[in-house]
């Protein structure tokens, strides 16, 4: 387990408490979501630690925290990882050991529920579904029959004029919390995720197609879908135990990957290197030799030094950013 979870307790309870794990075992859920303006979200901090550990009435919290916490017991799982909540945000020792295990908290956690509709924590992840989500045509409603013929409701048959990718693409792709440069190692690195949208919810995993929850998926004729692609996603962005991560197809997929990333928001910029090193340590550890273990440095991988450095930007950069610490060789400056 992380080394701080959320501990549910059970429907109906009105408080929730901090704990530390101290090292065991057991299952949780993390929680993906857009922070939304500074001030707005609760965090733990040295000054209010031992009171979080005491106790945090749920109705005190954003929507979107007493949703996944919803989810969470529904599921009857008993923790639930909120980053604002489980890293001491005050505390630069606690946030630089927490961000480096962040490929193991999202990697090891049972579930990733996704607040992919919400640009804040204050609109929750039970949005009120956009009618306009899905171009349908006209409307036909049919009585349900039981087995025994009695009549037991209605449902409503159209015809869909949008295909599952474009909607897709519209509800999650383009969603903002896609858009956040920490979420791509959290949507990386989970094995599976549930988007709650505007429209539709949406499930991905490692080994199965995208689909949403009419079991709608992607067919096998789209091998492209939206900006991530195939290779990012379903497990094929990190190689068998077996294969060697370093060679020029895998490392081919790592630029790739900092094409898509970089691309995405942060809101402080100092945290470029931070929110993909997950992501490069699962390329790291995957290699069995300790011998053959290429150095990983600001962004670049010592035995691709040479292409790495032949990055360029693909608008004109800015002259100085204020608090990056990436080195100027280095894409992340």
């Amino acid at each position: 387990l992380p080394a701080r979870l959320i501990n549910v307790g059970y429907p109906g309870d009105e408080m929730v408490n901090l704990r530390d794990t101290r090292g065991e075992k057991g299952a949780y859920i993390t929680l993906s979501y857009v922070w939304g303006r500074p001030g707005r979200i609760p965090k733990t901090t040295s000054s209010n630690i031992a009171e979080r550990k005491g106790g945090i009435l749920v109705s005190s919290l954003p929507k979107t925290f007493q949703d996944v916490i919803t989810v969470t017991r529904k599921l009857n799982v008993p923790y639930v990882w909120i980053g604002s909540l489980c890293i001491i945000q005050d505390d630069e020792e606690d946030w630089a050991r927490e961000a480096g295990q962040m490929s193991r908290i999202y990697q090891f956690s049972l579930l990733t529920v996704a607040a992919t509709g919400a640009e804040n924590t204050s609109r929750g992840c039970f949005l009120d579904r956009a009618p306009t989500s899905v171009e349908i045509g006209p409307v036909i409603s049919l009585p349900y029959r039981t087995k025994g013929g009695v009549v037991s409701g209605r449902f409503m048959v159209f015809e869909q004029h949008t295909t599952f990718a474009e909607e897709y693409d519209h509800v999650v792709e383009k969603s903002p919390l896609l858009k956040r440069g920490w979420v791509f190692q959290e949507r990386v690195l989970s094995r599976r995720m549930v988007h709650y949208t505007k429209g539709k919810n949406f499930f991905e995993c490692r080994t199965h197609r995208f689909m949403n929850e009419c079991q709608e998926g992607v067919s096998k004729d789209e091998t492209q879908l939206g900006f991530w692609g195939p290779e990012i996603k379903a497990g094929k962005m990190f190689p068998k135990n077996h294969q060697n991560p370093f060679d020029s197809t895998l490392m081919g997929r790592w630029y790739m990957a900092i094409k898509i990333y970089s691309q995405l928001q942060l809101t402080k910029t100092s945290d470029k290197l931070a929110a993909v090193a997950g992501v490069a340590r699962e390329f790291q550890i995957r290699d069995g030799s300790a011998l053959h273990t290429p150095l990983y440095v600001s962004g670049l991988w010592s035995h691709d030094l040479l292409y790495g450095l032949s990055w360029y930007p693909s608008r004109p950069p800015k002259l100085c950013i204020a608090g990056n610490k990436a080195p100027s060789w280095s894409w992340a400056s």
